[in-house]
């Protein structure tokens, strides 16, 4: 036990240095975005700022910003940024790390070794660093909230659950692949109808702040209509199935699109609940998966990073349940390879491959879902009872 904690230890202290060596990296996203925030933040005296929509975002990434500003007055622009998706990350490694000891419990005392491992996995991912350390992204922080959610969720505490569900919600849109799930929960009973009061009411509570310093409800309640109406391409170098679309049929293929994906997704919502009356803690986790891989491979206007959740949901599989190791480094490697057109400006593998990649990964998983129950039969039950 004591040489796997070294080893253990040596990735860390690997991954940590490697973190170290890219802190100075300025990506374009962080020159044109996030860099001017973080400035009209400081020139208006932190909370002043929140009054005005000078960014794009939902406020709550900004109030941590605010909060970073206030904490570590001396910081710059990339040292907020940074150490900000630093705090991030290790808060996913730690919402792993429960997720991986309840799916696979420890007999002895002391920490899970299999939660301990994945934790660390998740700190050496290449998805993960890349998307804090190097572009100084955030999307640690919705799919924290969003495993913490289901966490909840499956010890019953349904209340804390979608309230860790809905702060996913108000920090990125990309939270919304995993609400099917919640839906199938309300249709099996799992998750009671009124307890969906506490979904407006936490995200309404995140609007506040930014309300009372000024800005206006309509402009904060219209900020993921206005994101969803920022790009007018199919794909934004997701590996998504606008991969092989013309995209100068964008208005016919993007109202197509979402009919398909609407269609497809509550057919499988019809499916789940039909067939699994109660999930358990894998069940939940390999659905969750299952969505976040489907839906960003269906949905138009998708972006390269948008698969970061089934990054982060298939390394909780790989160590929580034998067999799911190949899905976690495909996952992982299609991700990553749509991270190359935007870091390094070129196609590493063509995002059409990784898009094919990716379909067939989608049909692996929703297959292991429904392993030993055919969607066909269940498809005609759910049929002649309505009929």
């Amino acid at each position: 036990m004591l040489d796997f904690r070294l080893k253990l230890a040596l990735c860390v202290i690997i991954a940590s240095l490697w973190r170290w060596d890219v802190w100075g990296f300025q990506s374009q996203d962080f020159l044109d975005f996030l860099q001017p925030w973080y400035d009209f933040i400081r020139s208006h005296g932190g909370v002043g700022a929140l009054g005005h929509s000078f960014y794009n975002y939902n406020p709550t990434y900004t109030y941590l910003l605010v909060l970073w500003h206030y904490l570590f007055p001396s910081f710059s622009a990339l040292d907020t940024i940074k150490s900000l998706g630093l705090v991030l990350d290790g808060l996913g490694c730690v919402v792993v790390y429960y997720w991986v000891a309840r799916l696979r419990p420890w007999s002895q005392a002391g920490w899970n070794p299999w939660g301990l491992a994945a934790a660390v996995v998740l700190w050496l991912n290449p998805t993960v660093l890349l998307n804090s350390a190097y572009w100084g992204q955030c999307d640690m922080g919705y799919t924290a909230a969003v495993l913490a959610g289901l966490y909840g969720l499956s010890q019953g505490h349904q209340r804390w659950g979608l309230v860790a569900l809905t702060l996913g919600l108000a920090l990125k849109l990309q939270t919304a692949f995993t609400l099917p799930l919640v839906l199938v929960l309300l249709l099996q009973g799992q998750l009671r109808w009124r307890h969906l009061g506490w979904v407006p009411l936490t995200y309404g509570l995140t609007l506040v702040p930014a309300a009372l310093a000024g800005r206006s409800w309509g402009s904060l309640v219209s900020v993921y209509w206005q994101q969803f109406n920022t790009y007018d391409r199919l794909t934004l170098n997701a590996p998504s199935i606008y991969q092989w679309f013309p995209q100068a049929d964008y208005d016919r293929f993007v109202t197509l699109g979402l009919l398909l994906t609407g269609a497809v997704t509550f057919t499988l919502v019809g499916l789940l609940s039909r067939r699994f009356r109660c999930f358990t803690p894998l069940q939940l986790v390999q659905v969750a998966l299952g969505f976040n891989l489907l839906l960003p491979w269906l949905l138009p206007k998708m972006h390269d990073r948008y698969l970061f959740t089934a990054d982060v949901l298939s390394v909780v599989l790989a160590f929580g349940q034998p067999g799911y190791g190949g899905v976690a480094l495909v996952t992982v490697a299609v991700s990553l390879g749509s991270y190359a057109p935007y870091l390094l400006g070129r196609e590493v593998v063509p995002l059409g491959v990784l898009a094919l990649v990716l379909g067939v990964l989608v049909v692996e998983v929703w297959r292991r879902i429904f392993e030993g129950h055919d969607p066909v039969s269940i498809l005609m039950g759910l049929a002649s009872d309505r009929g």
